[in-house]
């Protein structure tokens, strides 16, 4: 049991150790913190993004648009990739170490202070890490906040929030065991975060799970603008590893915007941000400029999004760990690299939907995939199942960091045209990221 916040290695500690009280949604236990912090998101401007998909690279391309016209702009995410401290940002600058000691040990004396029949008392690790970036951007006096939902969004920790604007990526299925089995289970789930009169962004959504998130529109009596029909982009394609397209609504056309994320879906994301910033700048007034977006757009940078770790041999890492996800990174990786010979390097959590990410996978030709497990107590097993699934393309690897030197050796001619994958789990990316060092 930890006594005392002396260093930032106990006060992660302290958070994490909760985490055996399971993960638990629902609102009671952060509303219980936030009343002792006397109410920060309530004094806060916030926009809120949910879904299943592409919120991540959402959420961080409008924060850095928003920076283009903001002094101060804090963002929310999870998980990290490279280190805790990164779940809390400024500008772009993550939460110091001093000061998440500071929080943390504000925190624990309220909780330590706690009744054991109270909701305070069961606090989990995700609703202190919201509690804390609450409270800290509003002794940070920053203009605007973008908060990442944690898990789909009604119950989530985040849905405490009074947003001046929402918007929902995408939706897939991911979580089914919390969130529903059915795209309309889930949807329903994300759409949580609607809130009366606020507007709403959507991204590209099948329509089955959008007419789930109109109905609750209609009975929040809040206005929607979704992608296709109130703003749109032209693909232009990939030009010198940036994604290059035209954004267009009723009022604005802005052409070649270029994005340094690739996959042909990042283009869907920016452009959700780009109308969320359109609509900030409107409720602001704000002058709305081509060169803002431009700006903001081409400085956004996210790990583990088709993130070349290397160039000879090309050695390309992203965190998909859903059967959507895979899908589209598929598409992606056979359109844009199809002259390479592709080998995948993939782990994920056991709950995930392993064999159908596999055969997603297996769409991409003559590819082969290494089957490996990494350092987290859900890490896949190394079982027969999954091998049987295409016995003369996938093959076990027990030493994943041993995989990736070998495949660094033997590719190292000029000319190379091996690609090497890495995918499957943001958890494993981020071991990943350890090794290379970055």
């Amino acid at each position: 049991m930890i006594t005392e916040i002396n260093n930032i290695k106990e006060a992660i500690l302290w958070i994490e150790k909760r985490e055996i009280l399971g993960m638990r949604l629902g609102l009671l236990r952060v509303l219980a913190l936030l009343k002792l912090l006397h109410h920060p998101e309530k004094k806060l401007a916030m926009i809120h993004i949910a879904g299943t998909n592409g919120k991540g690279s959402t959420v961080n391309y409008l924060s850095s648009l928003l920076q283009q016209s903001c002094s101060k702009v804090g963002t929310f995410i999870s998980p990290h990739i490279q280190n805790y401290n990164e779940r809390i940002k400024i500008n772009g600058e993550t939460i110091s170490c001093n000061d998440l000691i500071i929080w943390v040990r504000k925190i624990k004396k309220l909780v330590d202070q706690a009744s054991p029949n109270s909701a305070l008392f069961s606090i989990t690790p995700f609703e202190i890490i919201t509690a804390i970036a609450f409270d800290y951007f509003y002794h940070k006096k920053v203009d605007v906040c973008v908060i990442e939902v944690g898990l789909g969004g009604l119950l989530d920790s985040t849905n405490v929030i009074y947003p001046i604007l929402t918007g929902i990526t995408t939706i897939g299925k991911d979580h089914e065991h919390i969130l529903g089995k059915t795209l309309k289970e889930i949807a329903f789930q994300k759409a949580g975060i609607i809130k009366p009169k606020i507007p709403l962004v959507t991204g590209n959504i099948s329509q089955k799970a959008l007419l789930v998130i109109e109905q609750q529109a209609i009975k929040n009596k809040t206005p929607i603008y979704k992608f296709k029909k109130d703003y749109n982009i032209t693909y232009l394609g990939m030009q010198t590893w940036q994604e290059c397209f035209n954004f267009k609504t009723k009022q604005i056309t802005i052409k070649a915007i270029k994005t340094p994320l690739i996959g042909k879906y990042q283009p869907e994301n920016a452009a959700m941000a780009i109308k969320l910033y359109y609509l900030f700048c409107q409720l602001k007034k704000f002058p709305f400029l081509e060169q803002n977006v431009f700006t903001g757009i081409s400085k956004t940078q996210i790990p583990a999004r088709m993130q070349k770790l290397n160039s000879t041999p090309l050695i390309i890492l992203d965190g998909a760990h859903n059967v959507h996800a895979i899908r589209k990174l598929v598409q992606t990786t056979i359109k844009q690299f199809s002259n390479y010979r592709i080998s995948i390097l993939f782990s994920a959590l056991e709950n995930k939907n392993v064999v159908s990410m596999l055969y997603q996978l297996l769409k991409i030709p003559k590819s082969h995939i290494y089957l490996t497990t990494f350092n987290h107590p859900n890490s896949i097993e190394l079982v027969q199942k999954y091998l049987f699934i295409a016995p003369q393309r996938i093959t076990k690897v027990f030493d994943w960091q041993d995989k990736l030197k070998d495949f660094l050796q033997q590719n190292q001619t000029q000319n190379c045209k091996d690609l090497l994958l890495i995918i499957g789990s943001l958890y494993f990316a981020s071991e990943v990221i350890h090794f290379f060092d970055i």
